[in-house]
């Protein structure tokens, strides 16, 4: 059961300010009063009710996490990748990306979810840490990409630096990480999109979506 206040619209300002045509009519607030979902519907079950308080507490990306939990996410919080190479093995069904886990490590973040994060961390430093950057991907089986993804490793750079922020205790791992994008991804002031370990030397060009400005002036104030 639950309790809440009950409310006369004598005016109809609510109806009118909210755009509603139809009664009932469902809106799910969060904390600030931003509209998270809405429904012209009667709702009578539990499971609606549930998935409605949880997107007023937690907002979409909960239960988005709660679906990539139970169908893709392993024991050591890995998320496998369904998706199928068109040009080559990789990335197969079973391989974990590191956009994948930064994507989860960003996730965390905003959910201030220190434990999650934690887990996230450890698999990517267990898996697909190479050298202070991080394997595109890593098979089902262990073995890690021969090269890494600028894009990715800024994207987990920048989670690491707001989880710093957050709880502390990043410093180290900024500090080396930092280095290691510097050594393999930068030759005389210019970036490069990938490093690969094989032929021990960075790509020939960078994509612009790569260049991620925001993790640029963190990387900047690191060094």
């Amino acid at each position: 059961k639950l309790d809440f206040s009950c409310f006369y619209d004598k005016e109809l300002a609510g109806y009118q300010s909210f755009g509603i045509k139809r009664i009932p009519t469902l809106l799910v607030l969060d904390k600030d009063g931003y509209v998270r979902d809405i429904t012209v519907d009667t709702v009578e079950s539990k499971e609606e009710w549930e998935q409605f308080l949880n997107l007023a507490q937690y907002g979409k990306g909960y239960e988005t996490f709660q679906k990539i939990k139970s169908k893709w996410m392993g024991e050591e919080g890995q998320v496998y990748t369904e998706m199928k190479s068109r040009k080559s093995s990789h990335p197969s069904g079973h391989d974990v990306l590191s956009e994948s886990m930064g994507i989860m490590l960003e996730y965390a973040v905003l959910q201030k979810d220190k434990e999650l994060f934690n887990q996230t961390e450890l698999y990517l430093q267990q898996k697909q840490e190479r050298d202070h950057i991080y394997s595109w991907y890593v098979t089902e089986d262990g073995k890690q990409a021969d090269a890494n993804a600028l894009l990715d490793d800024f994207r987990i750079y920048n989670s690491f630096s707001q989880a710093n922020d957050l709880w502390g205790e990043k410093e180290e791992e900024l500090a080396l990480f930092s280095d290691g994008i510097l050594k393999h991804n930068s030759k005389n002031g210019e970036l490069y999109s990938f490093y690969d370990f094989s032929q021990k030397t960075p790509g020939k060009e960078i994509s612009l979506n790569y260049v991620d400005f925001q993790t640029l002036g963190l990387l900047e104030k690191q060094n």
